[in-house]
């Protein structure tokens, strides 16, 4: 599933946060050996969910704000001497 908008972003960020707490919950609860055998496809889907979020920070806007643009613009336009910081 590609992320296609910050919506599902935030969704895909609480499931990973709901699989982690699964995860860590199992860990507590169940005996090594159970948690061994039943923690891999959680740890893949923990994976394959980071993985999305990345690639969707990673990917560029289709188009920047126009404000933000100018606001760049103006930046770049004026000497680094003239910044307060």
């Amino acid at each position: 599933m590609v992320m296609q908008n910050d919506t599902e972003f935030q969704a895909t960020q609480y499931r990973l946060a709901q699989c982690e707490k699964v995860g860590c919950g199992l860990r507590h609860e169940l005996s090594p050996q159970a948690f061994a055998a039943c923690v891999p496809g959680y740890l893949l889907d923990i994976q394959r969910m980071r993985e999305e979020i990345d690639a969707y920070l990673l990917r560029p806007l289709q188009a920047p704000a126009p404000a933000l643009d100018a606001a760049l613009e103006t930046c770049e336009a004026e000497p680094a001497a003239s910044s307060p910081w």
